[in-house]
């Protein structure tokens, strides 16, 4: 992580994917994994390559059914249907807009994702953070004024940045930005892979899936007050 960017996201904490706090272990026989894993096989061996300087149309469907498979165990594990979602959505607010190029929303927006380039992970980064504070800020709107501008206001959601073999993984909450890993995420997306070691593929998916479900998960259950919100994040952080 260069200076210039870990100036931008200030408290650079690592939140330990061993508290299981954010993390969600996946079933090896979970169906979603297995659908999801079917579809990449299926586009990697229709591929002529994979390299790691792949282009966006090629990373984009890979990283699409990773998405769509954890949102489908997240409805499953917490019942909660009216999750979806965008691809493309325009977001603005006071300080940052644009496009991101997916967002996670229920009745507000819990997740922003950024397709990463690859060897230039942090344009990103910084990126995924003018998405998080646009969604912020949207997401302050949707509240009633009464909620939204007390002293106490607490909020928080979380943000990925991912090339498709690598995902990064951070959350921007009211206080200050927070990795949520020390490193990043790799899925071995290689031909080689695919014909030698399909099980390592299967390992950083299903890991990957681990930490999304985790992620939106928490953020979908925890209790909507800024009390309760600052003192989640706050056991995170400690």
């Amino acid at each position: 992580m260069s200076s210039a960017l870990a100036k931008v996201i200030g408290k650079n904490r690592s939140l330990g994917e061993r508290s299981n706090i954010v993390f969600e272990e996946i079933d090896d026989d979970d169906k979603a994994l297995d659908q999801c894993m079917n579809e990449i096989t299926l586009r990697l061996s229709n591929l002529e390559t994979m390299q790691t300087n792949a282009n966006e149309a090629t990373r984009c469907v890979f990283i699409t059914s990773i998405l769509n498979a954890s949102l489908a165990i997240v409805r499953r594990l917490t019942n909660e249907e009216k999750i979806y979602m965008s691809y493309q959505k325009n977001i603005s607010g006071e300080e940052a807009s644009g496009r991101v190029d997916y967002a996670i929303k229920g009745n507000e927006d819990l997740m922003c994702i950024a397709e990463g380039k690859p060897r230039n992970v942090e344009i990103g980064y910084l990126q995924n953070i003018m998405q998080l504070e646009s969604a912020y800020q949207t997401n302050k709107k949707k509240r009633t004024a009464d909620q939204a501008f007390r002293d106490d206001d607490y909020d928080y959601l979380y943000g990925i940045v991912s090339t498709a073999t690598e995902w990064h993984f951070i959350m921007f909450a009211t206080d200050g930005l927070f990795c949520t890993c020390k490193s990043e995420y790799p899925i071995n997306l290689s031909k080689m892979a695919l014909k030698e070691d399909l099980d390592s593929i299967r390992k950083g998916v299903r890991r990957v899936l681990g930490v999304i479900v985790g992620l939106l998960k928490d953020r979908i259950s925890v209790d909507n007050s800024p009390a309760s919100k600052k003192a989640r994040i706050k056991k995170f952080t400690e």
